[in-house]
């Protein structure tokens, strides 16, 4: 199942799940429970998109340990039109990286996630992980992710990458190339026996022809992520012990996060 390409019948497949989707309440956010929150700490939470996010402010969840993540007005906020900004920078000798931990756990299915500005052109030592796990992720040995970033080479084809823990089993990572384009919207649609990936040019629910389609992939077999305690986070981190290359900082703007409940 596990393939680089994008067949025809892919794609056909991915348009008739979106748009089946596509159908079912856009405002149906209350759905979920409350998500466990006694092993996070944050000095701020803020409400994005109809749901509360905590800010981790510490060590987090960075695959480099030697980065903190930070909970200040300056690394993460949002606008006046609701749109969440997350901002990597450097303070100091520190680069400070972002977690935002929604309090709802909503259950199955789809996440979506529209995002603002050119993900091709992420720096390869920074990534855009947008992923529902559980509250405590080191414990964890499930979970569902898209991972947009260089991966720490400029000149791999493959930037990016749909994923689902654990990642050793055959089928369960896929990896693709960013588009070129200012908007671009990526989701995942979990079922109890399948998980479906979807990445679109622009910011829709629903693609009108293939050529709106970036990537689409879909798993359905064995470790299938469980519904108990599973929560979304988005996190704009460091995907090594090397700062950005060029040694910019980084801002990425989400300009909404929604949930359609699986029918």
């Amino acid at each position: 199942m596990a393939t680089d390409s994008l067949p025809d019948v892919v794609v056909l497949m991915g348009v008739l799940s979106v748009v089946a989707f596509a159908s079912l309440p856009l405002l149906a956010r209350r759905s979920g429970k409350a998500a466990p929150t006694a092993e996070l700490t944050a000095a701020r939470v803020v409400t994005f998109a109809g749901y509360e996010w905590m800010i981790v402010n510490g060590s987090g969840q960075s695959p480099c340990s030697s980065y903190c993540y930070s909970d200040s007005g300056q690394s993460v906020w949002i606008d006046y039109v609701g749109r969440l900004h997350m901002k990597l920078r450097c303070v100091g000798n520190e680069w400070l990286c972002c977690e935002l931990v929604c309090q709802e756990s909503p259950g199955f299915g789809r996440y979506e996630f529209r995002v603002e500005g050119r993900l091709d052109r992420l720096d390869p030592n920074v990534e855009l992980d947008l992923s529902l796990e559980a509250v405590d992720t080191v414990a964890a040995s499930d979970g569902i992710g898209l991972s947009l970033s260089g991966h720490g080479d400029r000149l791999r084809p493959t930037n990016s990458q749909y994923q689902i823990r654990p990642v050793e089993v055959s089928g369960h990572r896929y990896r693709f190339q960013n588009s070129a384009d200012d908007q671009s919207t990526h989701s995942f649609e979990w079922r109890p026996t399948s998980i479906w990936f979807q990445s679109f040019r622009g910011h829709r629910s629903f693609v009108d022809s293939p050529e709106q389609v970036i990537a689409f992939y879909g798993y359905e077999g064995d470790h299938i992520a469980s519904e108990a305690d599973k929560i979304p986070r988005i996190r704009l981190r460091l995907t090594s012990e090397h700062p950005p290359s060029d040694g910019r900082e980084v801002e990425i703007v989400i300009s909404d996060f929604v949930f359609h409940p699986m029918n």
